[in-house]
């Protein structure tokens, strides 16, 4: 069975890839259609050619990544931001011919918060909460705006997509993913029909959670304070709605 997990920026699905890999059952769902992943993926590809890191056969690279990182259990799964899939589809990669079993759709209810957390990770480099930051964060609301525009169109795609193949996605946001992980992979893994005899799903939830932790602190609770007093000066100024606003 194969899956894609259909996501956009800081909706924690590295935790999400983390904890279905470790159950050693749901494949290795990694961001193959990331240019930085796929150096990583290189050396277990054998004779897949690059050329200035990019695959030379998009298609090629990708059917031996399914050789190779799918699971014994026959999953084989793959994270992509809708950018990235975009990407893939002008460099070769055939979406009908490669059309997953399963989509699992993961978004963020707290939009705000996901700009905020994309502007800062653009900034500072730290994708990941054990990677320090090259650089100390600055407010720019300027980027925190076209970081929110991003997610909206993204998601705006991903809906387009499942509109136009009929596809009836699992649908998961950061907010149900965090307050009960083992319950939610539980729901993930029966919608992937894998067989969790023998999985201790808390267990995976506290050695995932261990290094994949909450990267919100002060300064995310200052940027928010000043990003919503910006949303208030721009709709004063142009007697919009605060329909940029989110509660915390």
């Amino acid at each position: 069975m194969e899956y894609l997990l259909c996501t956009t920026p800081r909706v924690g699905s590295n935790l999400l890839c983390s904890l279905l890999k470790l159950t050693e059952r749901a494949g290795d769902p990694g961001e193959y259609f990331c240019t930085g992943e796929m150096a990583l993926r290189k050396p277990h590809l054998g004779d897949v050619r690059f050329h200035q890191g990019v695959p030379v056969d998009f298609q090629d690279y990708y059917d031996r990544c399914r050789e190779v990182f799918t699971s014994e259990s026959g999953h084989f799964g793959a994270k992509a931001h809708a950018t990235q899939l975009r990407w893939g589809l002008e460099a070769g990669f055939q979406f009908e011919r490669n059309m997953p079993t399963r989509f699992i759709h993961v978004s963020r209810a707290d939009v705000t918060g996901q700009a905020l957390s994309f502007a800062r990770a653009t900034q500072t480099g730290a994708w990941l909460s054990a990677t320090p930051e090259r650089t100390n964060p600055r407010f720019d609301a300027d980027l925190i705006r076209s970081s929110f525009k991003e997610i909206v169109g993204d998601n705006e795609g991903w809906e387009r997509l499942f509109e136009g193949y009929g596809i009836e996605p699992y649908r998961l946001s950061y907010e149900q993913l965090v307050a009960d992980i083992p319950g939610e992979l539980r729901g993930i893994l029966d919608y992937l029909e894998v067989d969790q005899a023998g999985l201790d799903l808390d267990h995976i939830a506290r050695c995932a959670t261990g290094y994949f932790k909450k990267q919100r602190d002060t300064t995310s609770e200052e940027w928010r304070r000043l990003w919503n007093d910006e949303v208030r000066k721009n709709a004063v100024a142009r007697e919009q709605p605060l329909s940029l606003l989110r509660s915390a």
